[in-house]
């Protein structure tokens, strides 16, 4: 042999081949296998997953119960009563509702109108049965002593008694109607009025 090598024996000439190029082979070998991993990976879970999916909590919530609201007869009450054009006045009292029973005490002041005017003031209790859903209407019974002054003819006191019903119409303000006998004089009265509580 002369020296002369395979390659150039035919007048070509090959370069060597570069490291890098192997290099870039392993590392796209690499990644060919961790894509197929990936792949199997996913296809052995997602038949797992739709399976089984995700429980979904839902938040319970509590309902909220609104109490309706009864009326408070108890306490202080001021007002007026009367029937035009007969009498007039104004009255203040207090109540008391054991349970569904009411009881009640009654003030009253007035003027009968005549010529010259009758004056007039009354106690009086009153006891009946608090009613309605709400509690706002009560009918009662009722018994005083009414007395009377009469410029001309002097003072006088008599027994009375009857009954009535009362409404609320709200929290503060209530109506009523009421008939009144009066012992020995043989007639008898009918009022309306309105009260305030407290």
């Amino acid at each position: 042999m002369n020296g002369i090598g395979p390659f150039e024996r035919y007048g070509t000439h090959a370069a060597p081949l570069d490291s890098d190029f192997f290099k870039q082979a392993d590392e796209m070998k690499i990644l060919g296998k961790l894509a197929a991993a990936a792949a199997s990976v996913g296809l052995m879970v997602g038949p797992a997953l739709a399976a089984d999916p995700m429980p979904v909590v839902v938040p319970m919530v509590t309902p909220v119960v609104v109490a309706p609201v009864v009326h408070d007869w108890d306490g202080i009450f001021f007002g007026t009563f009367g029937m035009i054009p007969l009498f007039a006045g104004a009255q203040v009292g207090y109540n008391f509702t054991p349970g569904n029973f009411l009881v009640g005490v009654t003030l009253r002041g007035g003027a009968l109108v005549d010529s010259p005017p009758v004056l007039f003031s009354s106690v009086s209790v009153r006891a009946g049965l608090v009613l309605g859903a709400q509690d706002r209407a009560v009918v009662y019974g009722t018994a005083g002593l009414v007395g009377l002054w009469n410029p001309g003819v002097g003072v006088g006191a008599l027994a009375t008694f009857g009954g009535g019903a009362e409404f609320a119409v709200n929290d503060r303000l209530s109506v009523f109607g009421e008939t009144r006998a009066t012992l020995g004089a043989g007639c008898c009265l009918w009022m309306m009025g309105i009260n305030l509580a407290r």
